[in-house]
C-alpha cells in the first residue's frame, strides 16, 4: 500500500587538475595522457554527446567483456508527470547489505553506488543495464556502497567509476589488494559540478562517521528553468545543514535508517551515524516548507533490517510532515534485497 503525502541546475562540469598522478601497484596514470601497459598513449573515448572524457582516463581495451540478463528492467514502472523531460529512478538494493541506485534519462544511464558483495549478485542485478551504463558515481568507500565484486564487474564492462579525488588512495588501499584493477576506468571528482552524459552532478558533503568523506548528490537534467533535479543522500545523521539541498527537488531519495524505539531495544553504536525516521520527517518538512513546488515522489532508503520496519518508517515520516505544504506526494520504500518499481518523474 502506498501513502501519498526545482529548478536548481548545476553549472559547468569538473575539469580535472593537471598534472595529476595516481600510483596503483607501481603503475602511474597522469593528466594529461596516461599510457597503457604497451606504452601507448590513452586518447580517451568519446562520451555521450561527443564529449571526450577527462584526459588521462585510466581505461584500456578489454577482451571478452560479458553482458548478462538481469532483473533491473523487469520491475513495474510508476509514471509521474509529462515524459517529454523526465528521468527514471530505481533502487536495485538498499541497506547495510548493499546499496545501488539507477537513474536514466535521455540516453544516459547512471549508477549511484555499487555495493554488491558477490560477482553473481552484481551481474544478476545489473545484467540488463550493463551495456547501457555511462558511469557509476560513488558516495563513499564503505563496502555496502562500493565492493570488490562490483569493481570487477565495472572493470570487465569498461564502465567509468567516479570517486572523490582524495578518496582514490583509500580505494586503492582497501580494494586493490586482490587485483590491481589495471583496466578500471577511474574518474575523480571534486566538490563541484561534473557531467556524465546528460546529467550534471553536484556532490555535497554530508556528516557521516568522521572517517571517510561522504557525499550526497544533486543530479540535474536539462536547463536552469526547465531542468529536473533529483537529490540522493544517505549515510548521514545531522540533517539541518543539508536540508537546503533538498529544496525544489523533483525527486528525493533519502535515508530513514532506524526507529528510535527499536534502536533502544536493539542497541547498535553505529546507528548514531545514520538518520532516524523522526529526523527524516523533520528534514523533509523543512525542505518542503522552503520549496516552490512539490517533488514528484520521495523514496525512503537504507532501512535497518533489525531496527526499522517499512510501515513504521512510512508512518513516522508522514507524521513528521503533518502541517507541511505539499503533503500529497507519493512516498515509496526501497526494498532491501530486490529492485524497486521504476519511478518516472517528468514535468
Amino acid at each position: 500500500m502506498q501513502n501519498t503525502f526545482a529548478e536548481n541546475s548545476c553549472q559547468g562540469f569538473f575539469e580535472p587538475p593537471s598534472p595529476w598522478t595516481l600510483f596503483i601497484r607501481g603503475r602511474a596514470g597522469s593528466w594529461p595522457g596516461s599510457r597503457d601497459r604497451a606504452g601507448k598513449k590513452d586518447q580517451g573515448e568519446p562520451d555521450v554527446g561527443g564529449r571526450s572524457p577527462p584526459p588521462g582516463d585510466l581505461s584500456f581495451d578489454i577482451r571478452g567483456a560479458g553482458f548478462y540478463t538481469g532483473e533491473a528492467a523487469h520491475r513495474p514502472r510508476i509514471e509521474i508527470g509529462n515524459p517529454r523531460l523526465s528521468f527514471i529512478f530505481q533502487s536495485l538494493c538498499s541497506g547495510s547489505s548493499g546499496n545501488c541506485l539507477l537513474l536514466k534519462a535521455g540516453g544516459t544511464t547512471l549508477l549511484i553506488d555499487a555495493g554488491f558483495s558477490s560477482l553473481k549478485g552484481c551481474r544478476k542485478a545489473l545484467g540488463g543495464v550493463l551495456p547501457h551504463l555511462d558511469g557509476a558515481v560513488i558516495s563513499h568507500l564503505h563496502t555496502d556502497h562500493i565492493h570488490y565484486a562490483s569493481l570487477r564487474v565495472l572493470e570487465e564492462n569498461r564502465i567509468p567509476l567516479y570517486v572523490a579525488e582524495k578518496d582514490i588512495p583509500h580505494l586503492a588501499a582497501g580494494q586493490f589488494r586482490r587485483s590491481p584493477f589495471l583496466e578500471l576506468k577511474l574518474r575523480p571528482f571534486l566538490e563541484q559540478p561534473f557531467r556524465v552524459g546528460n546529467f550534471s552532478i553536484l556532490p555535497f558533503r554530508v556528516p557521516h562517521d568522521g572517517v571517510r568523506r561522504t557525499f550526497g548528490f544533486e543530479i540535474t537534467l536539462g536547463s536552469d528553468r526547465k531542468g529536473k533535479k533529483a537529490v540522493v543522500a544517505t549515510d548521514f545523521w545531522h540533517w539541518q545543514g543539508v536540508s537546503p539541498r533538498f529544496e525544489d527537488a523533483d525527486f528525493i531519495y533519502v535515508e530513514a535508517n532506524h526507529d528510535r524505539g527499536l534502536l533502544r531495544a536493539n542497541p547498535n553504536p553505529r546507528s548514531r551515524f545514520h538518520l532516524s525516521n523522526e529526523d527524516c520527517g523533520r528534514l523533509l518538512r523543512r525542505a518542503l516548507g522552503k520549496s516552490r513546488k512539490p517533488p514528484g515522489a520521495v523514496m525512503l532508503g537504507l532501512l535497518s533490517e533489525i531496527r526499522n520496519r517499512p510501515a513504521l518508517a512510512r508512518d513516522t515520516v508522514l507524521e513528521g510532515l503533518e502541517g507541511a505544504p505539499y503533503r500529497n506526494i507519493p512516498l515509496h520504500i526501497a526494498p532491501r534485497h530486490e529492485p524497486s518499481p521504476e519511478i518516472e518523474v517528468g514535468r
